[in-house]
């Protein structure tokens, strides 16, 4: 890739794993854009919901303590036609 790659395109590929049933790299994915953005709350919601995808409870449980704790809230998204 000719330039470094932005958290959209991380998150692009966190969901194309997620789509296609390889959770265990969707998860470290996720795991990276956290790590590199803690101050993101949609970084957190996508790892929440590789780990709701996984069926792993507990992961979501612990993903959403962190975002309480730490006060992050996901904007909610819109669109216009």
């Amino acid at each position: 890739m000719p330039m470094k790659p932005s958290s959209r395109i991380w998150s692009s590929l966190v969901t194309a794993c997620k789509v296609h049933g390889r959770l265990e790299k969707a998860e470290s994915l996720a795991l990276h854009l956290v790590r590199t953005e803690p101050e993101n709350a949609a970084n957190y919601t996508l790892l929440s919901m590789v780990h709701a995808e996984a069926g792993n409870w507990l992961g979501v449980e612990e993903v959403r303590r962190v975002m309480r704790v730490h006060r992050l809230r996901k904007c909610n998204g819109f669109s216009r036609i």
